[in-house]
């Protein structure tokens, strides 16, 4: 496999960013089964031929993706956390950050949770690794909460991360950015629903 070149921080959108973007648009319009890599290489402007200067197969394009996704969501969930003094505000830039940065990459957090059936068994190992190194990273956030005694310690941490990520990551299929909230107040609603559930205050 040739590896996509890595992002260059110095240029607006390199093109390995190029690549993932166009790819995970037409993966979520059209489903990874339904896309094709002449119509990515279309999209950019490039020719077919050009495409397979930077990939052998259309998996190489589904597993840069997931694994840029799930990347980008730690590096970023990890400084957002690291500035928060306490359990409970770690847990809430978590919260807030998950959201904004699963609803800015859209089409590549829905690439990523439907579409990696796709990828080889090898592959998609690989790609679990990291999403359980990520959702580690919750579990462990959770439960210093809980020790904290700011979160109810009668749900196991592990049933509290699998319900906040199921909260959280399934907003990347049905979200609308025309739509009336922002994903920062979608986000502060998920932390409110998360923190107080459905229950009208007493």
């Amino acid at each position: 496999m040739h590896a996509l070149p890595e992002a260059d921080h110095d240029e607006p959108e390199s093109t390995r960013q190029r690549l993932l973007r166009e790819a995970a648009h037409e993966f979520r319009r059209k489903g990874y089964a339904g896309s094709t890599t002449r119509e990515i290489a279309a999209k950019l402007g490039l020719k077919k031929a050009s495409l397979y200067h930077h990939i052998d197969k259309k998996e190489d394009l589904l597993y840069e993706i997931c694994l840029d996704c799930l990347a980008t969501i730690q590096r970023e969930v990890e400084r957002a956390m690291y500035a928060a003094p306490t359990p409970l505000e770690r847990l809430h830039a978590l919260v807030l950050t998950h959201v904004q940065v699963g609803l800015r990459e859209q089409d590549g957090f829905a690439t990523l949770l439907l579409d990696i059936r796709y990828l080889s068994d090898e592959r998609r190992a690989k790609v679990m690794q990291r999403h359980d190194a990520y959702q580690a990273l919750v579990r462990a956030t959770i439960s210093a909460a809980q020790s904290a005694g700011v979160l109810r310690q009668d749900i196991a941490p592990g049933n509290l991360t699998l319900m906040l990520l199921g909260l959280l990551n399934w907003s990347a299929f049905w979200y609308q950015p025309a739509g009336p909230l922002t994903p920062e107040a979608l986000g502060a609603l998920f932390w409110q629903q998360f923190l107080n559930g459905a229950v009208a205050p007493m």
